[in-house]
């Protein structure tokens, strides 16, 4: 056979395992979603088999470091003494261990899991988790303790509320956070499939980072928050900031409402810009392609030093009455301030990039 003739018909053997991959996937929904109907309890295929255990120092160490691995849904709350419930598996070596730090006479937690088992194992951990979505792994914290929370884990679950701690650092895949009435001196969020909802926060820095991530903010009190990753939703509502919010990304959405922020700088491409009675005390900064911002400013065009548009397709609209007439683009030339009003104005609005377009009102 010449090869003239091999390679058509290599590509016609690519393109009908491609097409039998996704019949079998199509098949697979149809099945799974038929079966559900009739309700047939998926759970019944979960060959792990759980059992409910308890940790507690028999030292009666103080911890500064709490470290959680595996994929659980952990549920952290505030008492009298440390101690930890969790369940033991069939399936995999489910250990908890402390550790104590000669020179700071303070201990450290972990709890582990490890597949890394026989056959039987591996083949049967590849269908499980059902049972554990209906069990918490709970951690109680004494209030008085500062501690570094640290959770790494596939499909990791986890609720704090009204518990203080040093740092908090959750990491995972498919990772679905609560934190509520929750103060710390450093947070950070990792992981694709990431959605947060932080309500009554108060934190030095937010650090979120992540794909396919949604996250809310409420009533909160931060002194910087950093958002990078892809397919990004991020709300803020009712939140102050005391420094600088930042976001650097790609097709992402940030949106402020009656919130406020010394400077909010966007970077990246697809982004949009959203805010309604937001109070941007210094600046506002976007640099990347296709990104909007309309904003609503907590002011008046008085505080308005300058703004600013650069690049291809660039474009600036202000209201600036409050009647909802537009001033023509023609007073935004590219590169060119408007509006330079002294010392008493301080506030600077700045888009720059490929099809930037800025939207600017107020709100007395």
């Amino acid at each position: 056979m010449s090869q003239e003739n091999a390679k058509p018909k290599k590509k016609r053997t690519k393109f009908v395992v491609a097409i039998g991959v996704l019949i079998a996937l199509a098949g697979g929904i149809i099945f799974f979603a038929g079966m559900a109907s009739l309700g047939w309890d998926f759970s019944q295929l979960d060959h792990e088999e759980l059992t409910a255990a308890e940790f507690t120092s028999e030292n009666d160490y103080v911890f500064d470091s709490v470290t959680l691995e595996g994929s659980w849904n952990y549920q952290i709350v505030r008492g009298d003494k440390f101690r930890v419930d969790y369940f033991t598996s069939n399936l995999a070596d489910v250990t908890c261990s402390e550790t104590l730090d000669d020179t700071t006479g303070k201990a450290a937690f972990k709890l582990s899991e490890d597949w890394t088992g026989t056959w039987y194992y591996r083949i049967a951990g590849l269908m499980h988790g059902f049972k554990r979505g209906s069990v918490n792994v709970v951690i109680t914290v004494p209030e008085d303790e500062a501690v570094t929370l640290t959770v790494n884990g596939s499909s990791a679950d986890v609720t704090v509320e009204d518990i203080n701690f040093k740092n908090i650092n959750i990491e995972g895949s498919s990772a679905n956070v609560s934190l509520t009435s929750v103060i710390a001196e450093n947070i950070t969020l990792t992981g694709s499939s990431l959605d947060a909802v932080l309500t009554g926060v108060t934190a030095d820095a937010v650090k979120l980072d992540g794909s396919s991530a949604n996250i809310h903010i409420e009533n909160s009190q931060i002194d910087s928050l950093d958002i990078t990753g892809s397919s990004i939703d991020a709300v803020l509502t009712e939140t102050d900031v005391a420094g600088k919010v930042s976001m650097n990304g790609s097709s992402a959405n940030l949106s402020m409402t009656d919130s406020s922020a010394v400077e909010v700088r966007l970077y990246g491409s697809s982004v949009d810009f959203t805010s309604k009675r937001v109070d941007i005390k210094n600046s506002f900064y976007g640099e990347g392609s296709s990104l909007n911002a309309q904003i609503n400013l907590a002011g008046s065009i008085r505080d308005v030093k300058r703004v600013s548009t650069d690049g291809s397709s660039a474009s600036a609209r202000i209201d600036e009455n409050g009647d909802g007439k537009f001033s023509k683009d023609e007073k935004y030339n590219d590169g060119k301030a408007y509006n330079d009003r002294g010392p008493d104005a301080y506030k600077t609005f700045e888009v720059y990039g490929s099809s930037v377009d800025l939207e600017l009102t107020f709100t007395e």
